[in-house]
């Protein structure tokens, strides 16, 4: 397969999931289908040529499940979340300091 081919095949790879996605979010396949061409060709557009790293994301993941594990937290439930998230509670306890403490930082930054 030549490297126009492969380009090609990546393409309409990521044409199929994100309209895949839409679909399953809802959206008729037909205007998926015209949601995911749109996406692909805007991406093109601003990144097409250039060679990138296209990382996995796991700290985005990490990131995310911290969020939304802090969201919950209602300052008593750290044995529920445990469970919910399949942690241990001492996780538990380190994401909603560190969070609270990122927070408090981003509201009241350093006097000096």
């Amino acid at each position: 397969m030549s490297q126009s081919e492969r380009s090609a095949a990546l393409l309409v790879e990521m044409i199929i999931h994100i309209e895949t996605m839409l679909t399953e979010f809802g959206i008729e396949k037909e205007q998926a289908g015209e949601m995911a061409q749109n996406t692909v060709d805007q991406l093109r557009q601003t990144y097409g040529g250039e060679q990138f790293y296209f990382p996995r994301g796991d700290g985005l993941d990490v990131t995310l499940s911290h969020h939304k594990i802090y969201a919950k937290f209602s300052g008593d439930n750290h044995v529920q979340l445990s469970k919910e998230f399949d942690v241990s509670v001492t996780h538990i306890y380190r994401v909603v300091k560190s969070i609270q403490r990122a927070e408090m930082a981003r509201r009241q930054p350093d006097l000096f």
